[in-house]
């Protein structure tokens, strides 16, 4: 397989990731905040990561480290996703840089969605970002991170099976990674293996059971198995734990629609509009609840501009069984050729 264009393939080093032990615990230090997923957790990872590179600014996992968390500011919709991509490339680049025998960066620069103009949708070259995850899982098979983001490529592209594979070696590697257990119940949410993934969500709860990512996974569970009610519970626990976090609501808004209480779920709708006007929210956020509501034009308008801003939610597009009915609808192909989900399609020529 080819390498990154312009970079030469480094082999699998063994050398110690810093000669300071200082700069790497707070290295883990920032990874332990990070999987918090809270304002104050991924605030305080932040200041971890950046005082590890304060100790050694060339310790490239600091930087990876760095990149992931801006990966996870624009995905989770505490800052605009559109924003904090180029942070998050320029860090898992420079960790490249640093350290081109490292696994964990490659999988940022393999993962690189771009834009022609600043007025343009980004576009993706799928084929090629899961080649390159590939290929960083083959320079360090035992990593569970990596497993994980190779996961998640494979998820976008409808490879179901090969991400259950990769996330059921992460989750042997690492049974208490709350990460692994979040991108396990996903993946098994969008494959529609429900069982097996209600069983996982439950024990995410068991091992942090007032944290509101578990409680969301039951509520999505739980929504793709038509059990709205419970789904309803699970998800308003999730945004009570969450402090009413806007991506939260946005799910609770579309179980809330879809089992009946159109009532709530537009007030949920109203207060994310009050929310937008003082902060980010994702467009996805405000798409599911229009879904749950039956308003489909607004739910289309919403999820083309998820498209434009990089909310990442909406590249399960094919996944979500919400948006079954929806599959012959152009609009709905449009999307997928805009994310470069439809082979041969691209809107963008660059990717023909």
């Amino acid at each position: 397989m080819p390498p990154i264009a312009g970079q030469v393939r480094g082999e699998p080093g063994t050398r110690k990731p810093t000669e300071s032990l200082a700069a790497y615990n707070e290295y883990i230090k920032g990874r332990y905040e990070m999987w918090k997923w809270t304002p104050e957790g991924v605030t305080k990872a932040k200041e971890h990561f950046e005082a590890a590179l304060g100790l050694d600014p060339n310790f490239a996992l600091a930087c990876d480290g760095l990149a992931n968390l801006y990966g996870y500011l624009g995905y989770w919709g505490f800052l605009p996703p559109d924003e904090t991509e180029p942070l998050r490339r320029f860090y898992g680049l420079r960790a490249f840089e640093l350290d081109s025998t490292l696994a964990e960066p490659r999988t940022h620069v393999a993962y690189r969605p771009q834009k022609c103009r600043h007025d343009e949708a980004y576009y993706y070259n799928w084929v090629e970002a899961e080649r390159e995850m590939a290929y960083a899982r083959d320079l360090n098979p035992n990593s569970p991170l990596i497993r994980v983001r190779h996961a998640a490529v494979l998820l976008t592209l409808g490879q179901t099976e090969q991400a259950v594979t990769e996330l059921e070696y992460a989750l042997e590697s690492d049974p208490l990674s709350l990460e692994v257990h979040f991108w396990f119940v996903l993946v098994l949410f969008l494959g529609r293996r429900y069982d097996r993934a209600l069983a996982i969500a439950r024990q995410f709860v068991e091992l942090e059971p007032e944290h509101h990512i578990g409680q969301f996974l039951l509520g999505l569970v739980c929504l793709g198995m038509e059990s709205f009610e419970d789904s309803v519970a699970a998800l308003r626990r999730a945004a009570e734990l969450s402090d009413d976090f806007p991506f939260m609501l946005g799910w609770l808004g579309l179980a809330l629609g879809l089992g009946g209480h159109a009532a709530e779920a537009r007030i949920i709708l109203d207060r994310l509009r009050a929310i937008a006007g003082e902060r980010f929210v994702l467009p996805t956020s405000f798409a599911w609840i229009h879904l749950g509501l039956g308003e489909i034009d607004d739910a289309f308008v919403y999820m083309e501009r998820a498209v434009y801003r990089n909310d990442e939610w909406v590249h399960a597009l094919k996944g979500y069984p919400f948006l079954t009915p929806f599959r012959s609808d152009p609009r709905f192909h449009k999307l997928a050729r805009m994310l470069n989900l439809e082979p041969g399609s691209a809107i963008h020529p660059v990717l023909r």
